[in-house]
């Protein structure tokens, strides 16, 4: 059972406190509950968008890795002329690597203003 008060008038004006704020939330909700949808659809579809990035670097990553790794075994074996392809791909798969991080660094320096960062960073 609820608690009623001892002053109807304390009843009437929670009553009408409780109202005003519903109304209040309800009118907020129609002014930003759209703008509040797209902001969520939007955030999640970044996190989306940067789970599939990493997810791909690893990938790549891997694949650099494993033909690094068969290169190494053919030359264990002596089979350098097999080895050279798988080289080259590890070789190529590393001056990406190179490259990102030489413009995340540049990009780094910028930010800083550090231009003797950035004097060396395209070497």
């Amino acid at each position: 059972m609820a608690n009623t008060p001892a002053n109807p008038e304390d009843a009437f004006l929670r009553e009408v406190d409780e109202e005003y704020r519903r109304s209040q939330l309800a009118n907020l909700w129609k002014r930003f509950g759209t703008l509040a949808i797209a902001a969520l659809i939007l955030a999640l579809a970044g996190l989306a968008g940067w789970l599939f990035w990493q997810d791909r670097q690893e990938k790549a990553a891997g694949e650099a890795g494993a033909a690094l790794t068969r290169a190494i075994e053919q030359l264990e074996v002596g089979d350098g002329a097999r080895a050279r392809p798988h080289a080259h791909r590890s070789e190529i798969a590393e001056r990406r690597a190179e490259r990102r991080l030489s413009v995340r660094r540049a990009d780094d320096g910028a930010r800083d203003g550090d231009r003797r960062r950035n004097d060396f960073t395209y070497e």
